[in-house]
């Protein structure tokens, strides 16, 4: 591989970890290993096979999810293109380059608490412009020095992880000793824990019998791969429900105020992540163009109106988009700073924890799913499909929220909270996420263990089964999967002495 291979493959990880200039889309896309894992086989020269790497590991990562500052279980995106790279550079199945990318992944988490300190210095330095009268400032330390500093970072940092890894490995291969072997049954082994862990942790009394029954159905009969997003797509289309309530009408802002607004809170809500304010200096920057027309004839007021929205605020970046058209709304009438702001603090957490359950906890592993489903099989509608469905149900929600919170107020935020409990979606998800990544799962282990010579591929995919049930167990007598994860490895270890 040459030099700029590597430092593309650095940027690869800059772009999926900053989820800027995406509105929001990256997150749940650019940053999963299925996508990363597919653009590190672009660099490489082998897309397909990338893709196909990214899938089998995005299989581990696929319960993912980043709550109020926190990165656990490593960096998926870093996964992806370490795996793929590893995957298309030696020749190393799916399975085996995941052995090497999960543990891996776990430097991510030292990148991710570098950033969130470094904002914080970037967002003190950007209050202190604005009190200083720099409006700019807000732009400078909210977008500019934080995505130039992540890019310099990511891509010096990934390059050299990538460079390192790459030499490694290529030594352990060009050995003795036949390190794709331990490989292969490690990375088969995390497929199946990762089986369990997803069981456990959905905690629906019947996970164990549904993930067997379609775990054993689609290593012995052909599935049909469009078959269960028409399912979902009959059991959970429901009519939307129209807010009864007449629309407020614009007093002084127009409705391209709000489109700015809601543009720059989708674009840089992660933009200047930090410890101390998370999402309030990205909130503060969202409320510039709505200040700007508000306040155009009095500049003192405009920046103190800017700074008072500088304080904490953490919510789901796109459903809890309600609360930004009612404060636009509320700033609109001119009431109390001390109202908005009991209005933010007692609505951020409630829509978090409901966004969380719909984003994060539902759509996002379903529409990825698909995407993995599509990169095994050869399907690419599928996956094509399933990054679509996931585009658009962001950008929906998320300006629908921020629409309906100016002209409904109170009631756009109360019929969120009732999208996020009733949905039928939500409702089903345990049943059909389970059905799903069984099939998922035991498709991806077919085909490793058909790569990988091993002559009775059914009999050897079925008999994993058996260490599926044992990590279930283990995991309901409350193991710590961080046990079970180095147990996987040591297991690896005697199946490649004695297999």
């Amino acid at each position: 591989m040459t030099l700029l291979k590597f430092i593309l493959l650095g940027i690869i990880y800059y772009i999926g970890n900053s989820t800027s200039f995406t509105l929001g889309i990256g997150y749940f896309t650019l940053y999963r290993p299925v996508f990363s894992g597919l653009l590190t086989g672009i660099i490489l020269g082998d897309p397909i096979s990338g893709f196909f790497a990214g899938a089998v590991i995005n299989i581990f990562f696929i319960g993912f999810k980043s709550t109020g500052g926190s990165l656990k279980g490593g960096d998926p995106c870093l996964a992806g293109i370490i795996g793929a790279m590893i995957a298309i550079s030696y020749d190393i199945p799916g399975v085996g380059a995941l052995a090497i990318a999960y543990p891996v992944s776990g430097v991510g988490i030292i990148f991710w608490k570098y950033r969130l300190n470094l904002n914080s210095y970037y967002v003190k330095e950007g209050i202190r412009g604005l009190k200083n009268g720099d409006l700019n400032s807000i732009n400078q330390y909210d977008i500019y020095y934080p995505q130039m500093s992540l890019l310099i970072f990511n891509a010096v940092l990934g390059s050299i992880l990538s460079f390192i890894i790459y030499k490694g490995l290529g030594y352990l291969v060009n050995s003795s000793i036949d390190i794709t072997k331990y490989l292969n049954f490690t990375g088969i082994l995390l497929i199946i824990l990762s089986g369990a862990i997803l069981s456990i942790n959905h905690k629906w009394k019947y996970t164990i019998y549904f993930f067997t029954f379609f775990y054993i159905f689609s290593i012995f009969f052909k599935f049909d791969p469009y078959l269960i997003p028409v399912i979902v797509a009959l059991l959970t289309v429901q009519k939307n429900r129209r807010i009864k309530k007449s629309k407020n009408k614009f007093i002084e802002l127009k409705k391209k105020d709000l489109y700015k607004s809601w543009f720059i809170w989708m674009n840089f809500t992660h933009s200047c992540y930090s410890y101390e304010k998370l999402q309030g200096f990205a909130f503060a920057h969202s409320m510039v163009p709505i200040f700007k027309r508000l306040h155009k004839k009095n500049k003192e007021k405009l920046f103190d109106s800017i700074l008072r929205h500088t304080d904490y605020f953490n919510t789901e970046p796109n459903i809890g988009t309600p609360i930004h058209g009612y404060i636009i709304r509320l700033e609109e009438e001119d009431k109390s700073s001390k109202q908005i702001k009991e209005v933010k603090e007692g609505l951020m957490g409630v829509m978090a924890g409901m966004g969380d359950s719909v984003t994060q906890t539902v759509l996002a592993p379903l529409t990825t799913m698909a995407v993995i489903y599509g990169a095994l099989t050869g399907e690419y509608i599928l996956s094509i499909g399933g990054a679509l469905i996931m585009a658009a149900s962001v950008i929906y929600l998320s300006l629908k929220g921020y629409l309906d919170g100016y002209y409904y107020g109170q009631d756009a935020l109360e019929e969120r909270i009732k999208f996020s409990k009733n949905s039928r979606i939500v409702k089903l998800f345990p049943v059909i996420f389970i059905t799903s990544i069984s099939i998922i799962i035991s498709k991806a282990l077919l085909i490793s263990i058909n790569s990988i010579s091993i002559e009775n591929i059914k009999g050897a995919t079925l008999s994993l089964l058996i260490f599926y049930f044992i990590f279930y167990f283990l995991l309901n007598k409350k193991i710590k999967e961080e046990l079970l994860l180095v147990s996987v490895y040591l297991l690896g270890l005697i199946l490649f002495i004695f297999a």
